[in-house]
């Protein structure tokens, strides 16, 4: 393994790629500037990622549509997965994502006994447990009986060995409902979050939990505690546009779904 390293997992599918330079801009003087800073880029495209260097590792990864790109995250990041054991910890940040405050390991990782790390979602600041949007389906994988926090999709990561863990779990998860003709509800963040909590439900100390100060939407209130900023996509064109299809191209159905399973399978 290699001390004091960082894996960063980056997906660029569509025209998201429009994020990167800020993005990489900002990581590199924001954020763990102790740890020495590995990229991972999944993209179909190169456009508008410049500032590759030999940190930079491509992954030329056709874009599955929506929500498939989101969903399939797991089966693209275990492509690397020979390369990510060598490092201490692994990330994965939503494209974009902008670090607006300096951030060390320690306060981002946590200790020894932090395995993972969660972001909470800032949607749900305040609200009651009622209201956080689980899967509530038991014959789903991400069907989450442990309800204590709601984390969002953009931050995933932890050590290696244990991110490593969650990924091919997640990866099986996923799969299994696929084959059963189910969809969670908010796709890979469904799973993430039934995975932590239980995570947590064990072991207390098994999950990081970061503040919404650490992805907080620009399209809120301003906040000055913020420390990593999610960019309003609107200002970018909107969701459509970034993902680069059209409008309901790639309708969500099981053979769709079953068809990109295929297609995965054959890269990992």
């Amino acid at each position: 393994m290699k001390e004091n390293s960082l894996a960063i997992l980056y997906i660029a599918l569509g025209k998201y790629s429009v994020f990167w330079n800020n993005f990489f801009k900002s990581c590199e003087k924001k954020f763990c500037k102790e740890l020495e800073k590995e990229y991972f880029i999944f993209s179909d495209n190169l456009d508008g990622l410049d500032n590759l260097d030999e940190r930079i590792k491509f992954y030329q990864q056709d874009n599955l549509g929506w929500p498939c790109s989101t969903l399939m995250r797991y089966h693209m990041f275990s492509r690397a997965k020979d390369l990510l054991k060598e490092y201490k910890y692994i990330c994965y940040f939503n494209a974009n994502t902008l670090f607006i405050q300096t951030i060390n390991a320690d306060e981002f990782f946590g200790n020894d006994r932090n395995e993972l790390i969660g972001g909470l979602h800032p949607g749900y600041k305040n609200q009651s447990k009622d209201k956080y949007p689980f899967e509530r389906r038991e014959s789903s994988n991400a069907f989450t009986r442990n309800k204590n926090y709601y984390f969002q999709g953009c931050i995933n990561g932890g050590q290696s060995k244990y991110f490593l863990n969650a990924i091919d779990e997640l990866k099986n998860n996923i799969i299994e409902d696929i084959n059963q003709g189910i969809v969670a509800i908010w796709h890979d963040e469904s799973h993430w979050n039934s995975y932590l909590n239980n995570k947590i439900q064990n072991n207390s100390n098994a999950v990081k939990i970061l503040g919404c100060n650490y992805l907080w939407p620009e399209e809120f209130e301003n906040n000055t505690d913020s420390k990593i900023l999610m960019r309003n996509k609107k200002l970018f064109g909107g969701h459509e546009l970034l993902r680069g299809i059209e409008k309901n191209q790639n309708k969500l159905n099981i053979r769709f779904l079953q068809n990109v399973k295929s297609k995965l399978s054959k890269l990992i």
